[in-house]
């Protein structure tokens, strides 16, 4: 285990001393704990460690789950605990059941994968549905001070030429 890691795990009991059957998550991005709190609540702990993943990226995350499990139906996340400002960035989510789709595409029927897409898009147009206090701007979706706000551009031609930018730089 990593410096990081290790400091991320010493974080979790100081939050609360009560968890426990703290385990590392191998896979995802930046380091992943699964643990269990005091009532035995499953959750998943979420720090960003990696420094390839923009902080603004990552602290939009716990404020746009919590948006969409406030205005919509599709099963995401509860978000327990944030911390956006400190040196270690972090959330607390709920572990939801399932498994990944990676784990069982190949033994997918053509039926199944075309059910699955089609609930896909039925969550997307439900995600697109979601009125944020954004109104008819254009841009980006970005955190400030706890909150989700809009970043405008002028047009899409400039979004995407930024978009673009970023990748390259």
């Amino acid at each position: 285990m990593s410096d990081a890691d290790e400091n991320c795990r010493e974080i979790l009991l100081e939050i609360d001393s009560k968890f426990r059957n703290i385990q590392q998550i191998e896979e995802g991005s930046d380091t992943l704990f699964r643990l269990k709190d005091a009532d035995g609540k499953k959750l998943i702990a979420k720090f960003r460690t990696l420094e390839t993943l923009e902080k603004t990226w990552f602290e939009k995350e716990p404020l746009i789950l919590n948006e969409l499990n406030d205005t919509t139906d599709i099963p995401v996340p509860e978000i327990y605990e944030y911390s956006l400002s400190s040196e270690t960035t972090y959330f607390m989510m709920n572990e939801m059941p399932g498994q990944l789709m990676s784990e069982d595409e190949e033994d997918l029927s053509d039926e199944e994968v075309l059910n699955l897409l089609e609930k896909l898009g039925h969550s997307l147009a439900e995600i697109h549905s979601v009125e944020l206090e954004i109104e008819d701007r254009f841009g980006w979706i970005v955190n400030k001070k706890g909150s989700l706000h809009l970043e405008e551009e002028k047009n899409w031609p400039e979004m995407f030429e930024s978009l673009i930018n970023q990748r390259i730089d």
